[in-house]
């Protein structure tokens, strides 16, 4: 796991990463503290890239693909951040996203039977007993009636950002001659028919047609400044799979420093500690509380019912209390207690981080991703967080300077590296 943050502000931005990083072995898995997670975009001008979840896209290293791109970029310079993202994902695009067109196809018929497979889990808990020939007909109907909630789901999201303009019919194009088991394990071995087929491979693509992420997804943050800005930007986007020419992203954050939005800091993560911090509160605790208040509501109108019940009966009373919108009074709660966080929690420090210089951008940095290592050592959790911090500052003029960075070799040994570095 990880943890990121950026500092933005008018001077500079200051980028922070642990080194943690989760592999799985034959055990289970391990915690290695070793991973570089900030990666200079390119050798001439101030733009890097912060990576987090998976470390790898299609079985290729992000590192690998990034220190590849930036040499083919060389000293060409973009006019904004985004523009850097859109000649990235150009990039990959050109390189055939780095993967094999089976190693694709192999892909989306794991996940497309992880979304059959929940939806007939979620079936068989329905049901609630074993499945028999007097039953399975229901079982079946359950399924379809799961795969058309998720559909509807899907199909309400907002459009993934990479598929614009994929069609459906590309996709049965793509997938209908080499999903021959998939089709027989949803036909055969589940007893299916063909139209729950169908309807499997039409909320499949309504999921990657969505926002929501197919696992495993890898964060990139993207941040720094392009020739035409003065002031640094931040993007990050959420990258998870490839096939038939497209790619699966989307924008997920964006913040640039402005007359309007002077200061920022963005957590990437493993964000709970720093939001702690930022809010005044736990996440979870105040999750909790909002969650309290409504069942608390609910048992205060339960409770009004059932005194009335049991004086007068009074049927326009009864109505009048399971009318109460307690969901509406939870929403009001909600959005009292963040205008509450935000005025005396995130505002003041937010206002401090406009003034700060470079050296005090690059500590705070460093002390938002150490106390998270720090909540993780101290607690019962697993030590996800951890290992030696990088951190960088991103200028306008500078460029990147790093403030610490971990080598994995010794720079007095290896002249030539850096004699090399900008050939």
């Amino acid at each position: 796991m990880t943890a990121l943050v950026g500092i933005l502000n008018k001077h500079a931005v200051a980028i922070a990463a642990d080194s943690a990083v989760t592999v799985n072995v034959s055990s289970g898995h391990k915690v290695l503290n070793s991973a570089n997670k900030i990666i200079t975009l390119s050798k001439y001008h101030p733009v890097a890239v912060m990576i987090y979840s998976s470390a790898s896209f299609m079985g290729t290293p992000w590192d690998l693909i990034i220190k590849l791109y930036r040499e083919q970029l060389k000293d060409e310079e973009k006019n904004t951040v985004k523009e850097y993202i859109e000649d990235f994902i150009g990039f990959l695009r050109d390189r055939s996203f780095f993967c094999s067109d089976k190693l694709s196809k192999v892909s989306i018929e794991l996940n497309m039977g992880d979304l059959f497979s929940g939806a007939e889990d979620k079936a068989l808990a329905k049901i609630g007993e074993n499945v028999t020939d007097e039953n399975k007909h229901i079982l079946l109907e359950k399924i379809k009636e799961n795969l058309l909630d998720y559909k509807n789901i899907f199909s309400k999201e907002k459009e993934c950002e990479g598929l614009s303009g994929y069609t459906y019919e590309k996709f049965c194009a793509y997938v209908d001659d080499d999903f021959k088991q998939l089709r027989e394990d949803v036909i055969k071995k589940a007893d299916g028919d063909e139209y729950m087929f169908e309807l499997l491979k039409e909320t499949f693509f309504s999921f990657l047609k969505s926002s929501f992420t197919v696992s495993p997804y890898t964060g990139l943050v993207f941040v720094g400044y392009g020739k035409d800005e003065i002031y640094p930007s931040l993007y990050s986007i959420n990258v998870s799979i490839a096939f038939d020419g497209v790619l699966k992203y989307n924008y997920d954050q964006t913040t640039s420093i402005s007359e309007r939005n002077q200061a920022a800091v963005c957590p990437f993560a493993q964000t709970d500690v720093i939001n702690t911090l930022l809010t005044g509160i736990d996440p979870l605790i105040q999750n909790s509380v909002e969650s309290l208040f409504v069942k608390s509501l609910t048992a205060y109108t339960n409770l009004l019912k059932s005194i009335v019940e049991a004086t007068n009966n009074d049927v326009n009373l009864l109505k009048a209390i399971d009318n109460v919108g307690i969901s509406d009074i939870g929403e009001v709660f909600s959005k009292e207690i963040s205008k509450i966080v935000n005025r005396f929690c995130i505002a003041p420090i937010v206002r401090t981080v406009e003034y700060l210089e470079k050296e005090d951008m690059a500590e705070m940095a460093e002390s938002l991703i150490s106390l998270t290592y720090l909540k993780r050592r101290m607690t019962s959790s697993e030590e996800s967080v951890g290992g030696p911090v990088d951190v960088a500052i991103i200028s306008k003029v500078d460029g990147v300077i790093w403030i610490k960075r971990k080598h994995y070799f010794k720079p007095e040994l290896n002249h030539h590296f850096f004699t090399n570095y900008y050939k």
